[in-house]
């Protein structure tokens, strides 16, 4: 069987000696060298409480790059949200951020490494819409333009950690999908989980029951919580919201359908008056 990832690469399950496996191959020879450095990362990572698929054999085919890995038959956080147990929403929540709270060193260099990013983000925002941008992208990219980046922190990060990346299988929590980010740092992560339980990102195409919406917020909550309660805690969840507010900006080159990019613009002014009133408490 095979299927295609949002990056374009294409997943195939195969088996290797009548163990079933998820085979990873890059959309185009161009992917090379960035599907390398994420299996590298899947296998080097290590985060305490969550383990990865191991990866079995790599190699090319046709030119293409690919690397094989373990199958984890479980089902994903964004699938277990709705119907899981607080108390054990609460456990898993404290593996993030048992990880995220133990890094607490900013790193000077950050910033030129974020100013960067942003003037490759606008440069491919301005390519896609040739010049016509909506006034909240506009005003969204000045702040960030305008951001200091002091209290950002360096260390390990998976870079893509959404929910629909995490698997749980009989209580252990899995790490799919790496990505080489522009920059590693567990607030990279911790951006990602607000994008899902805050903007609802990987739920936008689907009804939300009430049931999901009261998880989503306690998971909001004890994340922000525990990012808080760190010395300088409300710097450093301002700066996490401005790299959700930076994620979304990312998406818009890509977003396909009136639907998608009207649920980015949406979700950016909501960011925006979250950052500009100071409402992270």
């Amino acid at each position: 069987m095979k299927l295609r990832g949002y990056s374009g690469c294409e997943l195939e399950i195969t088996e290797i000696g009548g163990r079933k496996c998820v085979r990873k191959i890059a959309a185009d020879l161009s992917y090379n060298e960035r599907l390398k450095e994420q299996k590298i990362k899947q296998v080097k990572l290590s985060i305490p409480g969550f383990r990865t698929c191991n990866v079995l054999d790599d190699g090319y085919i046709d030119g293409h790059y690919y690397f094989t890995m373990e199958y984890i038959n479980g089902k994903t956080l964004a699938e277990e949200m709705e119907l899981m147990e607080l108390s054990e929403l609460e456990d898993v929540i404290k593996c993030f951020t048992d990880v995220f709270c133990s890094y607490r060193t900013y790193d000077k260099s950050a910033g030129q490494i974020f100013e960067n990013k942003l003037i490759e983000i606008e440069t491919k925002i301005n390519e896609r819409c040739r010049g016509q941008l909506d006034e909240s992208i506009s005003s969204a990219i000045r702040l960030l333009r305008e951001y200091s980046w002091d209290y950002v922190i360096n260390s390990p990060c998976h870079g893509d950690m959404t929910m629909e990346n995490i698997l749980i299988q009989r209580g252990r929590l899995y790490l799919i999908d790496f990505l080489d980010s522009f920059y590693d740092s567990w607030m990279i992560d911790a951006a990602k989980l607000l994008q899902d339980a805050e903007y609802m990102w990987s739920y936008r195409e689907k009804e939300r029951s009430s049931n999901l919406c009261v998880r989503m917020t306690v998971f909001r909550d004890l994340l922000t919580e525990a990012i808080l309660d760190m010395p300088e805690g409300k710097c450093i969840l301002d700066t996490v919201y401005h790299i959700v507010l930076m994620n979304f900006l990312r998406i818009i080159p890509y977003a396909n359908g009136s639907f998608d990019q009207r649920y980015i613009t949406d979700t950016i002014k909501l960011i925006m008056t979250k950052i500009i009133k100071e409402e992270l408490t």
